[in-house]
């Protein structure tokens, strides 16, 4: 009687959807039957074998692989004798789980072939023992590869070079003139003028209108600009951009990552691996505001009764010009003032019936009944706002322009001192050390030759000494210098103010609503709402109020 042909099936398997692009599985597939060539006394089950893609054996367990556990079921029902591989690591690659999948075939009378390794048998505990210890090294040796596959594009990161992929919005990738080790040229991001612009559109009109990702990406539609690749701006899309530090000039990587259910998700920021310094040919967006932009989206901390409510966020889109921004409270409970509508009803002379929908200011916490609250419910917006506006006024033309004057004076006056004396003599001072040294290096060589009364060890220790004398006072000339720029700095913005106060109504009323709102932010750190009297606390921050209102010119000329 003809003795029965054993039956072998095949296991093929890519480890990512990336190996898919190149698809190694024919690789496997010609490897395997070059193998099986000349064994008459097997027959080879082809058309019942297995093939995984994109499938990771070191990240999944058995238990998540369905072809695997579909193999492990035919094999239970005694459906093949052989299981053939390329090699042992397409069944798996964790230490503690492919051991024990290949010693449960075995137990099931599964012969385990491998092109590369050969055969693998269980027949006492040293080969337990030889195969745990050999899938402990792949897995060893699979770990470390990612880890400096990892730190390799980490120090990249670190040292401002582009690691690939496609370019952010506002850049496109160009030739570097630079190749990798396999002679690949590198290509490099530069920025887009025409994206470019587009983007510092979208941050104005986060930072200067307020504007959330579902306002700016319609803001943008109506508009008939479209994305790179000609569709709509979608809320999510506008968000990437307001958040990703490129535009600010800092390359980042690790934004995302892998998370359990296997889908991306977002990581903080404090886990994100961003450039050590800025690429000035980067930037499109001034670092300040970038993270002005941070701050603004981040919101305000609202509190009720000292409890966070994170249900309110910071908008611009009510008509009334205090609610929206974290700005104004009630007086007796804490709670935010929001926005509410009082719809009245009347009859014209000539019968028509009209309703009227006005706007009020409304304590949250008494209207939904979170806290005991003494005060009112509903305050009238013209009330509360004329005078505000009153306040304000007072507030910017209470620097007046004789106090402005002296401030100039006191500033340029500290300018003319410490350029004319103190940096002045910390240069005479460095010139001085710098000449000293060059004697102490002069004397060295007489020393080495026995022309010097010093010896080497004693020149070495001085010379030490000079240069941390020296390095103390280059520290002190950098930071003498950075104080003089601020001085000018500040000479420059009270000059702005001066010339800002006269027309500041005029310039604050051609704003938009959104506009004044995200202005007043700027100076007003809290508005305390009470039944006779409105508290008002300011920032005194009247240089960023000014450069809101400035800049808020540059959304039309950008659109």
């Amino acid at each position: 009687m003809e003795e029965r042909r054993k039956i072998v099936r095949t296991l093929y398997r890519v480890s990512t959807n990336k190996q898919l692009d190149k698809d190694d599985i024919p690789v496997q597939r010609f490897a395997c039957k070059e193998f099986l060539k000349g064994k008459e006394e097997w027959y080879y089950d082809e058309e019942n074998s297995y093939i995984e893609k994109g499938v990771s054996g070191f990240k999944k367990s058995s238990k998540e692989r369905n072809v695997l556990q579909t193999l492990m079921n035919d094999a239970s029902n005694g459906d093949f004798d052989i299981l053939l591989v390329y090699m042992f690591d397409r069944i798996g690659r964790q230490e503690y789980d492919t051991p024990f999948i290949l010693k449960t075939l075995d137990n099931m009378g599964i012969e385990l072939w491998s092109v590369e390794e050969g055969r693998q048998s269980f027949k006492d505990h040293s080969d337990d023992l030889i195969n745990f210890i050999r899938f402990w090294q792949a897995s060893g040796e699979s770990k470390k590869t990612s880890l400096r596959v990892k730190e390799s594009l980490k120090q990249k990161i670190l040292d401002g070079k582009f690691t690939g992929g496609s370019a952010p919005y506002g850049y496109k990738l160009v030739k570097s003139g630079e190749f990798n080790k396999k002679g690949k040229e590198l290509m490099m991001l530069v920025r887009s003028h025409e994206e470019a612009k587009i983007v510092t559109l979208i941050y104005l009109l986060s930072n200067k209108k307020g504007y959330g990702g579902n306002r700016i990406a319609k803001y943008l539609n109506e508009n008939d600009i479209k994305t790179r690749n000609g569709n709509s701006w979608r809320a999510t899309t506008v968000d990437y951009v307001l958040r990703n530090p490129v535009y600010k000039g800092y390359l980042v990587s690790s934004r995302t990552s892998a998370g359990n259910n296997g889908k991306a998700k977002t990581n903080k920021s404090n886990e994100w691996i961003q450039s050590r310094e800025k690429i000035e040919e980067l930037e499109i967006i001034d670092e300040d505001i970038w993270e002005e932009v941070q701050k603004q989206r981040n919101g305000r901390n609202y509190k009720v009764n000292g409890d966070k409510n994170t249900d309110l966020t910071v908008t611009t889109k009510s008509p009334l010009l205090l609610t929206g921004m974290g700005l104004i409270s009630c007086g007796y409970c804490g709670s935010p003032l929001t926005t509410t509508y009082n719809t009245k009803s009347y009859t014209r002379k000539n019968g028509e019936k009209v309703k009227r929908r006005s706007p009020k200011y409304r304590c949250s916490g008494k209207a939904h009944k979170m806290t005991k609250c003494a005060g009112q419910t509903i305050y009238s917006h013209n009330r509360i706002e004329s005078v505000f506006l009153n306040e304000i006024s007072k507030f910017i033309e209470g620097f007046r322009e004789e106090d402005l004057e002296k401030r100039i004076k006191s500033s340029v006056n500290r300018i003319e001192k410490k350029s004319d004396v103190e940096l002045k003599n910390q240069k005479r001072k460095l010139s001085k050390n710098q000449k000293e040294l060059e004697v102490l290096h002069d004397e060295v060589v007489k020393s080495l030759t026995g022309d010097s009364s010093f010896t080497p060890e004693l020149l070495n220790e001085l010379m030490e000494k000079k240069e941390i004398t020296i390095k103390e006072i280059e520290n002190k000339i950098v930071i003498l210098e950075k104080d003089l720029q601020k001085e000018k700095d500040e000479i420059g913005q009270i000059e702005k103010i001066k010339s800002f106060i006269p027309d500041w109504k005029n310039e604050f009323e051609n704003l938009d609503l959104p506009e004044k709102k995200v202005a007043i932010s700027k100076i007003i750190k809290q508005v305390t709402v009470y039944r006779e009297e409105i508290n008002i606390e300011f920032n005194f921050n009247i240089k960023e109020f000014i450069d809101s209102i400035n800049i808020n010119k540059k959304v039309d000329q950008v659109s």
